[in-house]
This record gives C-alpha cells, sequence and structure tokens, in this order.
C-alpha cells in the first residue's frame, strides 16, 4: 500500500467523540465548574449541552438557574424549549 494512502487510513480510523460522549465531557466540565463555585464558566457548558440535546431536562434546568441568579432569565434557551 502506498504509504500517503496508510497514512490516510489511519487518519479515519480515529472517530470523533459520540455525541453523548461529547455530552457527558460537558457534564462533567460543568460540574466540576459548579463544585468550584463558577458558575459563569458552567453556564456554556450547559448551553453545549442543550445545543446537542434539546431535550436535556438537567442541563436546562441548571442553565436556567444559573442564568436566573445571572439576572439573564429572559435567555433564549429558556424560551425556546421542545415542544
Amino acid at each position: 500500500m502506498d504509504a500517503s494512502l496508510s497514512g490516510l487510513q489511519s487518519g479515519f480510523s480515529q472517530s470523533s467523540p459520540s455525541r453523548q460522549q461529547q455530552i457527558e465531557s460537558h457534564a462533567r466540565q460543568a460540574a466540576e465548574y459548579l463544585k468550584e463555585n463558577k458558575p459563569e464558566l458552567a453556564a456554556p457548558e450547559f448551553k453545549a449541552i442543550v445545543a446537542l440535546d434539546p431535550n436535556n431536562v438537567d442541563a436546562r434546568g441548571n442553565l436556567g438557574v444559573i442564568l436566573f441568579f445571572q439576572g439573564a432569565y429572559g435567555m433564549q434557551y429558556l424560551n425556546s424549549a421542545p415542544r
């Protein structure tokens, strides 16, 4: 096999994280930020989870609480609940 082709094939063998793995990674990071009392850093992690899974009630709830205490409770993330 041509060396350039084998390099291409090995690049394809590495898969990107699944949607569920991405959600779990964001959730772990958000939990760590909350544990460190850094809700302003946790909010983007919850937003990323909602973007990946709009029906994720836990992420929406946590994001809602953070936004409420930041005075940003009119944000589109809370108004765009799935139907």
